[in-house]
């Protein structure tokens, strides 16, 4: 007889009720979300974020999502945030800007989030 669960999988061999126990490990693994290099851009530029070196880790497994947020500096208008390279105006004041990105694969596994800087200079 066999019995099965998330954590062992144990064989009772006979009446004996002779157990042997094998844990379980899980073979996937979190992808690696890679939000790309720090950029310093002039004010009132367009800018590219680039996620587009993120990948799953798991055998057979693909990134299916991508999520940017902004986390700090002056509110821009994110164009494309669920894309892998969404793009937005630098704003027309010297400032520091950071993003963060996290990415899902195709078996729902979620990545940490991986951050990039972009400081605007003036024209």
């Amino acid at each position: 007889m066999r019995a099965y669960n998330n954590e062992y999988l144990s064989y009772w061999l006979g009446a004996t009720e002779w157990c042997v126990r094998a844990f379980h490990q899980s073979d996937t693994v979190t992808p690696i979300a890679n939000a790309g290099q720090d950029q310093t851009v002039t004010e009132g530029f367009p800018v590219s974020l680039d996620g587009a070196s993120s990948y799953a880790t798991t055998s057979g497994a693909t990134i299916v999502s991508y999520a940017w947020t902004q986390t700090s500096g002056p509110t821009v208008g994110l164009n494309g945030a669920t894309l892998p390279s969404p793009t937005f105006t630098a704003p027309a004041q010297a400032t520091t800007l950071t993003f963060s990105l996290t990415v899902t694969d195709s078996l729902g596994q979620v990545s940490s989030p991986d951050s990039v800087t972009i400081t605007v200079v003036p024209q």
